[in-house]
């Protein structure tokens, strides 16, 4: 198989809905996106935990992705910056999301925290 049996999982749920389950979640993600756009009309970038602990040990779990869901459900922009190491040596970050087509602009400002922080993690190789 191609996939994993986690993916394979995933789409095995995912066909068993009906369209009209998908009608309804593409009206819910229009919804976040006009609530999500409402809140850049007063800021230029929010600024989040990329998870609620450091990364999994292994490959197994992306981890906890309460805090990218949103900007992946919705299409908006968002980068993870290293902030440092939990106590058990694993990397935490700090996730900052903008605007559709303000990239340019999330990408100055992740280099700006990432320069202001002064943290260097090189990954154990």
């Amino acid at each position: 198989h191609l996939y994993g049996p986690k993916l394979t999982d995933y789409i095995r749920r995912g066909q068993a809905h009906p369209a009209t389950a998908y009608v309804a979640a593409a009206a819910f993600r229009r919804t976040m996106q006009r609530l999500a756009r409402a809140a850049f009309e007063r800021v230029d970038v929010l600024l989040m935990p990329t998870a609620s602990g450091p990364a999994p040990r292994d490959l197994t779990s992306t981890g906890d992705t309460r805090f990218q869901s949103a900007w992946s459900y919705t299409g908006f922009p968002s980068i993870t910056i290293p902030i440092g190491l939990a106590s058990n040596g694993l990397p935490l970050g700090m996730q900052l999301a903008a605007a559709p087509f303000e990239e340019a602009k999330l990408l100055r400002v992740a280099h700006w925290a990432e320069q202001a922080l002064g943290v260097r993690l090189s990954p154990p190789v």
